[in-house]
């Protein structure tokens, strides 16, 4: 090989190796602005898909408190004193306690629609054992319960079939829950009984018969909600 043959043979393959590694260059410079430039964008749509999901909870939340509204009407409220507004207040707020709860549970075992809870929320509060005919739920008249009818017999006319047949199968659970456990405590107690442990008593205990007597006649509801609206309202 000449001289001029091996420096041409020497420049063409520096020039070849140069190509390559420009080339090479190009390709890493742009990768990298793709990661960087893609990178915000993801996580811009992924901190977007969260903001949706917490606001999608929240309208959720909001639909249902608004659904759930108990008030009085100020004409039932205007001769009390800031004492027993307050007591009413907290009774008020301890029945759409309780109401919500047991509809949540409702709603949770039978997959209620957003209609059937609007439809239903009044009828817990009509069975509510404190509830006062002066409520107003989402500022219609409560709703009245039919005398001697229970709550789950009121509520499942707004069910359908599917969902009164699992309601009718957990009411038959729940007897049949309360029948073994009764019929467990009179085995127990005639258990008792025949070992000489307990002693069948022939007379009521007068003291027992009056504070039970106290009890039934003293107008107040269960303790915890402090008082009662029927006493504190005055009708």
């Amino acid at each position: 090989m000449s001289r001029s043959s091996f420096i041409l043979a020497v420049t063409l393959f520096v020039v070849a190796g140069s190509l390559v590694f420009m080339t090479s260059f190009d390709r890493e410079n742009e990768s990298s602005k793709t990661t960087f430039e893609t990178g915000p964008k993801a996580t811009g749509n992924f901190a977007g898909s969260s903001n949706r999901d917490k606001n999608s909870r929240a309208r959720t939340k909001s639909s249902r408190e608004d659904n759930t509204k108990l008030s009085l009407p100020k004409s039932t409220t205007a001769h009390l004193d800031s004492g027993d507004l307050a007591r009413v207040n907290r009774i008020v707020s301890n029945i759409r306690q309780d109401a919500r709860k047991t509809l949540n549970k409702y709603s949770r075992n039978y997959g209620l629609t957003k209609e059937q809870e609007r439809d239903i929320f009044p009828l817990i509060v009509a069975h509510h054992e404190q509830a006062h005919p002066a409520i107003m739920v989402n500022g219609q008249p409560l709703t009245v319960a039919n005398p001697g009818s229970n709550l789950e017999e009121s509520v499942s006319s707004f069910l359908d079939s599917s969902q009164q047949e699992a309601l009718l199968e957990d009411a038959a659970d729940h007897d049949a829950w309360w029948e073994d456990v009764v019929g467990q405590l009179e085995n127990d107690l005639d258990t008792a009984i025949g070992n000489g442990e307990m002693v069948p008593a022939d007379d009521t205990n007068p003291g027992l018969e009056q504070a039970t007597e106290a009890a039934a006649g003293n107008g107040e509801a269960s303790g915890h909600s402090g008082g009662n609206l029927f006493d504190l309202l005055g009708q």
